[in-house]
């Protein structure tokens, strides 16, 4: 594992009590219901959502551009006694945005990673549907198959590659730093889950409602 003095210090923030960053980040995985989380924590009094959900800050390279000033604005609303969070599933795309886990760790050393996976091979044809649907040709048929499609745009098949995604984080983070959790599971017994997640974080359990929230966003 990579150390942390060995990361470049040039970005690293200043911490105040007014320019948050988050306490824990959920990194992926797209199409598995990272939404639906989010939601939940939004019903904790202790959990402070950033004002967008999936800013994308750490990946992509124009907004990383925008500065910490822009990136601490989307906790301004945090209370002291929160911990703050976002959800940016490009954060486990690595071949896309291969500099994502390094500005995570060098912003946030001591941030908990909230992990969230799908089967492999259901969440990679439901990206590759909201990918052709919803970015490449918006609002048009599908005109090309799953294979034809990954052929030039490898991004859903690289998205489940599970394993690949973690290590670009175990070369900074000790595995005590992360939470995996699979979408099945909090579709079945989101209280379970959710019980977990409360654990992990160190903060009270909250009640839910018996009517899960259910998404695959």
């Amino acid at each position: 594992m990579t150390s942390q003095s060995s990361i470049s210090p040039q970005r690293t923030p200043m911490k105040s009590a007014t320019k948050r960053l988050p306490d824990f980040i959920i990194i992926g995985a797209a199409k598995s219901g990272t939404s639906t989380l989010t939601d939940y924590f939004r019903l904790h009094p202790r959990i402070c959502v950033s004002r967008i959900k999936e800013p994308e800050f750490f990946a992509v390279d124009t907004v990383y551009a925008r500065g910490f000033d822009w990136y601490h604005e989307l906790f301004a609303a945090a209370g002291p006694d929160q911990l703050c969070c976002e959800a940016s599933t490009a954060y486990t795309r690595s071949p896309q945005f291969p500099r994502a886990a390094e500005r995570i760790a060098q912003a946030v050393p001591h941030a908990k990673l909230i992990y969230l996976m799908r089967h492999p091979v259901d969440r990679a044809y439901s990206h590759y549907v909201h990918r052709v649907t919803k970015e490449v040709h918006p609002g048009q048929p599908i005109r090309w198959t799953f294979d034809e499609h990954v052929k030039s745009d490898p991004m859903c098949i690289d998205g489940s590659r599970y394993m690949d995604q973690i290590d670009q984080y175990l070369r900074y983070y000790s595995k005590d730093r992360f939470l995996f959790l699979f979408t099945d599971e909090l579709n079945r017994d989101p209280k379970a889950v959710l019980t977990r997640i409360w654990q992990f974080l160190e903060i009270e359990p909250i009640e839910i409602g018996d009517e899960p929230l259910v998404s695959n966003e």
